[in-house]
This record gives structure tokens, sequence and C-alpha cells, in this order.
């Protein structure tokens, strides 16, 4: 079964949180530092049927995180805001972590950082040149 939430963080187009609420997930949020990005994903939803599915926000994770826990987190930023922001961020993951659009060369500091916090590393991709991770809190 889906997971019962998912927070979409770095949202941009909005297609994550499209993809969710169309695989099932009950409660969607997405966030993005950039108001622009938020209009864009808002259009795209709406376009899809889904917007009124999905709560928006403009969320700076390094100031002002998204409020809540959710089953699922998918956070497609810049390895460094990850770093910075890793506290905030594991705060709001109940179950799974998906971090991607990383510079595979990045993958291994931030895993650390995540493990640290308490997360546990379950895969890793990446084609030579981006990657992504992800980790697991659930059944620690």
């Amino acid at each position: 079964p889906p997971p019962a939430s998912m927070l979409d963080v770095g949202t941009g187009s909005g297609i994550l949180a499209l993809a969710a609420v169309k695989l099932g997930v009950r409660r969607v949020t997405a966030c993005d530092h950039d108001a622009l990005a938020l209009k864009h994903a808002r259009t795209n939803l709406r376009r899809n049927g889904v917007l009124a599915r999905v709560k928006l926000g403009v969320h700076d994770l390094l100031k002002d995180p998204p409020p809540g826990k959710f089953d699922l987190v998918c956070a497609n930023v810049y390895g460094r805001v990850l770093m910075e922001a890793a506290p905030s961020l594991a705060r709001c993951v109940k179950r799974h972590l998906v971090l991607s659009g990383l510079r595979e060369h990045e993958l291994d500091g931030i895993a650390d950082t995540y493990q640290a916090l308490g997360g546990r590393e379950v895969a890793r991709d990446g084609d030579g040149q981006w990657g992504g991770l992800v980790m697991d809190w659930g059944n620690l």
C-alpha cells in the first residue's frame, strides 16, 4: 500500500506530489523556497485535477522547515542544503527519506550526516556523476 503521507521538498513543477496523489497517498505536502516554483506546481496540479489534494507552501529548510512528520519525504535539493538542513529535515521523517539530484561524490558525506541523525541507508544509485540515496527511519 502507498504511504499515508508524503512531503515533497523542492517540489519545482510538483511532479512528485502529483505522482504521490495518483498513487494513492492520502496526505501530500509540497514545498519549495521559491514562490515562482510553487506557482508552476499549482498550475500543474490544477491541470491534473489534484490541486485540492496537495498542500503547497513556501519553506526554507534552513529557517522554516515544513511542520509535521511524514511517512515518505522526498527531497531533490542541492547537497550543501541537505547537509545544512539535515537536523530539520530528519525531524520531518517518520519512515523513509529519498534524497536525489546529488553529485555522486557527495553521497558518502550526506549518508553519514543522516545516519548520525538516526537514519539507515537502504539504497544508493548513481550514474558516475549524479546520484541519490534512500534512508530508512522505520523499524530501527
